[in-house]
């Protein structure tokens, strides 16, 4: 689950000091309001280390709730883009050089090429049949967009193109 963002630089971070830099990367407008608490008391009895970063929460939501609604906004959002429009839309279990994803068979990426930028994310095999998007041998080319601009491109997509 965290492997997308791990790859984008936060190694050597508690797992308490990474959540709180992954918040960051959303730019809430809320931040100095959010305070970042596990939801299990035991958690705060153990090592930083050792906690589990889906279940920390902000007071109303835990990290593995946010995922799985997010995967099923973009499971909607995607679904509904390759069933109605003439966006390309797609899912692979091997990224554009033909290894799996991340190299783990349990990974696959979604992507979507809008009119303002390529989107993706990636997802557990688990939730492959969410998605009814045209399956690939191989996904796109990475075009090395960030998950802002992503949000950047989704966010102008909405705005501009509906």
């Amino acid at each position: 689950m965290w492997k997308d963002i791990h790859d984008a630089g936060f190694d050597g971070f508690t797992h308490l000091e990474f959540g709180k830099r992954i918040l960051a990367l959303f730019d809430f407008k809320c931040m100095d309001k959010i305070s970042i608490k596990p939801i299990d008391t035991k958690l705060n009895e153990s090592n930083d280390d050792e906690k589990d970063m889906g279940e920390v929460s902000d007071g109303y939501h835990t990290f593995n709730e946010l995922y799985y609604y997010r995967m099923l906004y973009n499971a909607a959002f995607f679904n509904e883009l390759a069933k109605n429009t003439d966006i390309k839309v797609m899912k692979s279990k091997r990224h554009s050089d033909g290894k799996p994803c991340f190299d783990d068979a349990d990974m696959f990426i979604v992507q979507a090429e809008l009119p303002t930028g390529q989107v993706s994310n990636h997802y557990s095999m688990e939730d492959w049949d969410k998605f009814k998007v045209d399956e690939v041998e191989v996904a796109d080319e990475w075009d090395g967009h960030t998950p802002q601009q992503a949000a950047e491109r989704i966010e102008k997509f909405i705005l501009e193109y509906q």
